[in-house]
């Protein structure tokens, strides 16, 4: 859950009132499906700018720990054939009110986006399924931002054992792309089973908007 998520920036004092959550100031989904088989889904939503108050030598004062950000996530999916297979896309992006200059600027990135396009073919009475889905993500931010995410665990550009990237401190910008082919049994008698293969490019950044263990990697 990135909407509403407990902030993430510094702050330190001889006492801390940290916020465990990120107000939402305004949100809006509107889902529905039409009588063409087609659903749909779209979420809005505005995040506050968040506080924390210290104190150090009975000063007291506040820290920026969030900026104020905008969400947007939306996706169609449109139903087809007598099976009832299933085309649909996706799209989510993030945008943060921070500034080239602002302290938390060199932790978190000020944009990102990402979207994916899949099919799932239903054959055999239903029994079984194929699915192949593409994707791709776009984040920006001040080299500093974007260097935390190449030296991440998810990425280690710095690691000497990724020969296909190297780490580049200048860089404002990181892309990536994901595929994935599947084929499962999943109905009838006796055995149902399943096979995958999955691959997300080394520059593949989504833990702005979803969650991403590990990139850089090819799994069957």
């Amino acid at each position: 859950r990135r909407i509403g998520a407990p902030p993430t920036g510094p702050a330190t004092g001889e006492f801390v009132d940290y916020p465990t959550s990120t107000t939402i100031l305004g949100a809006a989904k509107l889902t529905g499906r039409l009588a063409s088989g087609t659903s749909l889904g779209f979420l809005g939503a505005v995040t506050g700018a968040m506080d924390a108050d210290v104190a150090t030598g009975g000063m007291p004062s506040t820290v920026l720990v969030a900026p104020r950000a905008s969400w947007g996530i939306g996706r169609i999916t449109q139903q087809f054939g007598r099976e009832r297979s299933t085309f649909s896309a996706g799209l989510v992006a993030m945008d943060r009110d921070l500034h080239d200059g602002d302290p938390l600027a060199a932790l978190l990135t000020q944009r990102a986006v990402s979207g994916s396009g899949e099919t799932t073919l239903r054959f055999g009475d239903r029994t079984y399924e194929a699915n192949v889905m593409l994707g791709f993500s776009h984040v920006m931010g001040t080299p500093a931002a974007i260097e935390r995410i190449q030296r991440n665990t998810v990425h280690l550009f710095q690691s000497p054992d990724r020969e296909a990237v190297h780490l580049d401190p200048t860089h404002r910008t990181m892309d990536g792309l994901m595929s994935q082919i599947s084929l499962d049994k999943v109905a009838g008698q006796h055995w149902l089973w399943g096979s995958q293969l999955s691959m997300k490019s080394p520059g593949l950044e989504t833990n702005d908007t979803g969650r991403l263990n590990a990139a850089g990697e090819v799994r069957l």
